[in-house]
């Protein structure tokens, strides 16, 4: 199991943000993954090096936990499982 620390976590997003324009809808090709993988690999602490596929399913993480967030949230927002938020 992948554990992260919050540089980690800091460092992906940020690497994440600086390739935006290689997403493919709501995610990135598995290239990108890895080569974010490559990116933060210095930064681990604790569990191991971290794969593709671990920032595959921690980017699948951050969006369900700020969907689940935001839903959370209801006064005054607008939420369902067809149109989302509507944006």
């Amino acid at each position: 199991k992948a554990q992260w620390n919050p540089h980690e976590i800091d460092s992906f997003l940020t690497y994440l943000i600086s390739v935006k324009s290689a997403m493919t809808g709501m995610g990135f090709k598995e290239a990108t993954f890895n080569e974010a993988a490559k990116y933060i690999e210095n930064l681990r602490t604790v569990g191991p090096v971290k794969t593709g596929v671990h920032c595959k399913n921690k980017w699948a993480m951050q969006i369900y936990n700020t969907i689940e967030l935001y839903q959370s949230h209801k006064s005054g927002c607008h939420w369902d499982n067809e149109c989302g938020a509507n944006i």
